[in-house]
């Protein structure tokens, strides 16, 4: 299921101080729920897209962080500018998801999350403030205040996630699309939480497509 899998990805994005063992898994997460979801509009393609670029910054953070363990501090210079571009890329992942978000649930007539995604998608700007003072001669400048200041940007980077991960979830409750449409006796589970959550996937579905379908007819209708 696209925006359950996405939110378990994005969650990992929380982790603010050893995100260099944690990047890849969300990446390689959130990869596998926009792939479900890239075929819904171009802004999950485009979001899937900037995902496989995280992944190869996230594997360069691993063996950054694999190399530190042992004492060495030969990759130390090149760390403030990865982290940086980072920011730049969960920039860029935010905004596009919750614009992917914000025109499904027009298309849906969801007005509530529309504007709660289109307005998430504008806070999400923000990421690049925090790219920004990850820059050493920026953080230079700042002196005596530098650690209230990337204090002030910690908690701004934990707003933001909790931003996307709601919207995500909520979207999950609304419009959650499920992988595929297999007959509910086939995927019978001995855990009952499990066939629940496969009961509420296939109802969303179904009234997805039941929502297009009366859709194309009105478009059909009206032309005649």
């Amino acid at each position: 299921m696209g925006f359950g899998t996405l939110f378990i990805g994005s969650f990992f994005l929380l982790n603010i101080s050893y995100y260099g063992y944690t990047d890849i898994i969300a990446a390689m997460i959130m990869m596998m729920g926009l792939y479900k979801l890239a075929y819904l509009n171009r802004e999950f393609k485009n979001a899937l897209l900037v995902c496989y670029g995280f992944a190869v910054l996230a594997l360069g953070e691993l063996v950054i962080a694999a190399i530190g363990l042992f004492g060495s501090t030969a990759l130390a210079a090149v760390t403030p500018y990865v982290s940086a571009l980072r920011y730049t890329v969960i920039f860029a992942l935010s905004y596009l998801i919750l614009t992917g978000i914000f025109r499904l649930s027009v298309e849906v007539d969801d007005r509530i999350l529309a504007e709660r995604a289109r307005r998430m998608s504008i806070f999400s700007f923000f990421y690049l403030i925090i790219a920004l003072f990850e820059l050493p001669f920026i953080a230079g400048l700042l002196g005596n205040i530098a650690g209230y200041v990337f204090f002030a940007l910690v908690i701004l980077h934990l707003i933001l996630m909790v931003f996307l991960l709601t919207t995500v979830y909520k979207a999950y409750a609304g419009i959650c699309m499920p992988e595929d449409n297999i007959p509910k006796p086939e995927r019978l589970s001995k855990f009952g939480f499990v066939n629940r959550f496969r009961e509420h996937e296939e109802k969303k579905v179904q009234e997805y497509a039941e929502y297009r379908r009366a859709k194309r007819e009105k478009k059909k209708n009206s032309k005649k």
